[in-house]
Order: C-alpha cells, then sequence, then structure tokens
C-alpha cells in the first residue's frame, strides 16, 4: 500500500528530526486552545445551560424576595404581654398559653418523626385585603427547631385550619412538632419564650403577585403555661 507524501522538507525519519506536537497557550497567554473554544461556544449556544442559569438565578432572586437570605436578629425586639392583640401582616394573633403533648394527634407525631407537639393556643384575626393560609415561622420557640412545619387546627374538632379571612377570629392550636431532647427541656419549663414574626404586603419579583413576603421579627413573648389548652384525648378503647 502507498504511503501519503510528506510535507516538503519534512522526514520524519531523518536524524534530528522533531516529530509535531500538539499545540498549547503559551503560559500567561489569554489565547485558548480550539477544542475549549469549540466546547465553550456550544454551551453558549445551549438551551440547556441557559436554562441551568435561568433557574439557578430565578432560586437567588426568589429567596430574596421572600426574605429567605435575611437573618432576624432577636436583641432589641419589644417584648409583649402573652394576650396582646400583635399585628404581623396578614393577620392579627393574640397568644393565650402552651402546653407539651405526647398524646395529642399521635397519629401524625410518627409521620413527623417527632417525640411532642409544643401546643399554642392563639387566637388569629385576618387582616385585608384577602384571605390567607397560616405563615409556618409567625409563631417560634427561641433557639428551637421543629422536626416539620408547625401545624395550626381547630381547637374543638382537631380539624386543619386552611384560610384566615379578613376580619373574622379564629382561635387556633399552633402545634410545633419536636424531637425527645427537646420535648424534655421544653416540658420542665414554665414560661415558653416565643418569636413573632411579621410580614409586608408586596409584589413578588418573579412573578409580579402581590402577597406577604420578607418576614422580620416583631416581637418577643413571654407566654405562661397552661396545660388547660391541650384537648383531652379520648381513650378509643
Amino acid at each position: 500500500m502507498s504511503q501519503p507524501p510528506l510535507a516538503p522538507g519534512r522526514d520524519p525519519a531523518a536524524p534530528g528530526a522533531v516529530p509535531d506536537l500538539p499545540r498549547t497557550p503559551a503560559s500567561g497567554s489569554d489565547e485558548v486552545g480550539p477544542d475549549l473554544a469549540v466546547l465553550l461556544a456550544r454551551a453558549a449556544r445551549s438551551w440547556w445551560t441557559w436554562g441551568v442559569v435561568a433557574a439557578l438565578l430565578a432560586i437567588v432572586l426568589g429567596t430574596w424576595a421572600g426574605g429567605g437570605l435575611e437573618e432576624v436578629p432577636e436583641e432589641g425586639l419589644p417584648q409583649v404581654p402573652a394576650d396582646a392583640r400583635i399585628a404581623l401582616g396578614p393577620y392579627d394573633v393574640a397568644i393565650q398559653g402552651w402546653s407539651i403533648s405526647r398524646e395529642y394527634d399521635a397519629d401524625m407525631l410518627e409521620i413527623v418523626d417527632a417525640d411532642a407537639w409544643v401546643v399554642v393556643a392563639a387566637d388569629l384575626t385576618g387582616a385585608p385585603p384577602r384571605s390567607t393560609t397560616y405563615k409556618s415561622d409567625s409563631v417560634t420557640v427561641s433557639s428551637l427547631e421543629t422536626t416539620a412545619y408547625p401545624r395550626i387546627v381547630d381547637p374543638v374538632s382537631g380539624d386543619y385550619v386552611g384560610y384566615l379571612h379578613p376580619g373574622v377570629t379564629t382561635s387556633v392550636l399552633i402545634l410545633l412538632p419536636v424531637a425527645k431532647a427537646d420535648a424534655a427541656t421544653l416540658d420542665a419549663l414554665t414560661t415558653l419564650p416565643a418569636l413573632l414574626t411579621s410580614y409586608t404586603y408586596t409584589r413578588h419579583v418573579l412573578s409580579g403577585e402581590e402577597t406577604w413576603l420578607r418576614p422580620q421579627a416583631r416581637a418577643t413573648v413571654q407566654v405562661p403555661r397552661d396545660d388547660t389548652v391541650v384537648p383531652a384525648v379520648e381513650d378509643d378503647a
């Protein structure tokens, strides 16, 4: 089989001949190798690449719009009486008392992987301009991490409370699920250090929808313990 002709003046078999080597940019040069340049060009034209960039940007902006990147210090916040009615934005809250229970809604406790509920009895009065759902960090316990989002239920029926309506006061139990170690610590308390968080009615930067965003620490409450706030648990047997 015949061999392809060699370039003029190039004989790789000749003594002292130097074979061709891959061309690489000099140290400190801004020149990019051809393979890398092709890859970058393809990435820049790829819908997938720009889709990922857009998704990441949406997450960052959405988190910022909702106040998720903002820390809310408790130092210097006003301390209000437990039964005072405090405006939080989407609703006003007046806390009546608290207790801890391992028997109330025990099936749900198992689902959320908790040892007990911190049960906070409160009255929530909806504010204009429209009905809203409960914000999960409206009433929290200082330095406490729950095992799941809180639930709000009717103190009589135990049914989940979905919406709070403007001008309507709804009595609820706020159920905060806690782990075993935290439950033991809280069970020894007679006063619960609660933190109230308020919201601002504003336009979402991505969707344009007006809603309650930008959580901000509003006040602290020393809630007295009242074990009567937990409904009696009936024995199915």
